[in-house]
């Protein structure tokens, strides 16, 4: 009895994690442009097309031209755009969807960044690797979700160094939203499993 009763627990918790994992999102980007700006401190990409929507608003997935992206980071505390380097905690991140294909028209996810790097990685030819990462608080499909964004593009030379466009046409790029558990949900989870130990306390003890 008590082995049943862990593994009604257990499986309890399971589900739990089953059904964060369904509600999860995923937003694709490509194309945009990323530029420097406020002197070289930060970057913004403006000019992305929302592609791909994979649950949440499309509970398979929703593919087009469905909307926009668009980005501004905080401010570097390290590094350089040139280089590599890491953003501070600020700027935000906008994700509008046009009704179209099964989207709706407005805004489908707006945050801050938290936190974000930006890597530069030189290859071969004189060509660059540029890549952004950066985790997100904000509201949208999901309250109180965890965002993370990333995006790359390889590219000829470096226009971010001295004397350059400091621009570079953005490739693709990808935003992830996980199910952060409120409050109230966690309050749920917790009756759930007391209830289950009370009835299995009576059945022990009848």
């Amino acid at each position: 009895m008590k082995c049943l009763k862990t593994f009604l627990i257990t499986a309890a918790f399971a589900s739990l994690s089953i059904t964060a994992a369904a509600n999860s999102v995923d937003y694709a980007n490509s194309r945009g442009t990323v530029t420097a700006i406020d002197g070289a401190t930060a970057i913004t990409l403006t000019g992305s097309i929302l592609t791909t929507v994979t649950g949440g608003v499309c509970p398979s997935i929703c593919t087009g031209k469905l909307g926009t992206v668009a980005f501004t980071s905080g401010t570097l505390t390290s590094g350089s755009l040139a280089a590599g380097g890491t953003f501070g905690a600020g700027g935000s991140l906008t994700i509008m969807g046009n009704g179209k294909n099964g989207v709706p028209s407005g805004i489908l996810f707006q945050g801050t960044f938290t936190s974000a790097t930006w890597a530069v990685t030189p290859l071969s030819g004189g060509n660059n690797a540029f890549s952004f990462t950066g985790t997100l608080q904000g509201t949208g499909s999901f309250s109180g979700a965890a965002f993370t964004l990333q995006g790359s593009k390889i590219v000829h030379g470096n226009p971010f160094a001295a004397g350059g466009s400091g621009s570079v046409r953005w490739a693709s790029g990808d935003t992830t939203a996980g199910v952060v558990p409120e409050p109230g949900s966690l309050a749920l989870m917790g009756t759930g499993i007391l209830g289950i130990g009370a009835v299995f306390r009576r059945k022990l003890f009848s």
